[in-house]
């Protein structure tokens, strides 16, 4: 024969201990009360004294009886709530249960979001480190371009001597009053671009390099102190735009003089 199921959680114990507790209080109950009635003497061979002693005792018994009728309350209120309601405890359980789910279940998605977090700081930290590596390297350059500007500052002319063939070289002056933008074949400006603000500045110069193509002309950028600000930014978007360049510098104050003839 199958073995007969039987619930995980058994009342049996508490309810003989329960029982045999209610058995205990009652015998108690009893005794006392026979003991009060073969001890009550005859009031007519009583002292004042003794009947004043008995009367003590008298009230001492009804107030323990009173405390044993509550305590014997007490615990039937407690059999009765385990006695009618068995599955309780496993309806408690249940939840716990499916509570601890749920908080394990919190717990690994909080661990994940952790680990994301984690991932997003380390990749943040190697962000910064080559954009600290970029800053620096700029800043070196910055730095050779002005050591190389304070060594050209001794120089009254510069002469530049355009190729002939090839891509066509259009010279930009950049100035920090204004940027003119210098013909290769007649050295003249053809156009300028007037101080305003920075970003303003350079939006007009690429407008007006977009027109140009960078498969048949290339610029000649001469650098000055003033516009050592600008010129990184600069330099960075022609290059995106295709465009092929040659940098020089000049003095703020250094006189560009050219000349016509082969090679540079």
């Amino acid at each position: 024969m199958p073995k007969r199921q039987t619930s995980p959680i058994t009342l049996f114990s508490f309810q003989d201990i329960l029982t045999s507790l209610m058995g205990v209080v009652f015998l108690i109950v009893l005794l006392l009360s026979l003991r009060l009635v073969h001890q009550i003497p005859s009031v007519s061979g009583l002292s004042r004294e003794e009947a004043v002693k008995l009367n003590q005792e008298i009230q001492t018994m009804e107030i323990e009886i009173q405390v044993l009728e509550k305590q014997l309350e007490h615990w039937r209120q407690k059999a009765a709530q385990f006695l009618a309601s068995p599955l309780k405890l496993q309806d408690d359980q249940r939840q716990l249960s499916q509570q601890r789910e749920y908080l394990l279940t919190q717990l690994l998605a909080e661990k994940k979001h952790l680990e994301e977090l984690i991932h997003q700081s380390e990749t943040l930290e190697r962000e910064l480190q080559r954009f600290a590596e970029l800053r620096k390297k700029r800043l070196e350059e910055i730095d050779q371009l002005q050591n190389q500007l304070a060594e050209k500052k001794t120089t009254v002319n510069f002469h530049f001597h355009p190729a002939s063939g090839g891509k066509k070289p259009w010279l930009v002056d950049l100035g920090a009053a204004a940027w003119q933008v210098i013909s290769p074949e007649t050295f003249q400006t053809i156009q300028t671009f007037p101080q305003t603000p920075q970003s303003k500045r350079i939006s007009l110069f690429l407008q007006w390099a977009r027109t140009r193509d960078p498969r048949r002309e290339y610029f000649v950028l001469f650098v000055r102190p003033g516009a050592l600000e600008a010129y990184d930014d600069l330099r960075s978007r022609l290059e995106n735009a295709g465009f092929e360049l040659g940098i020089d510098l000049l003095g703020e104050n250094q006189k560009l003089g050219f000349t016509k003839g082969q090679g540079l």
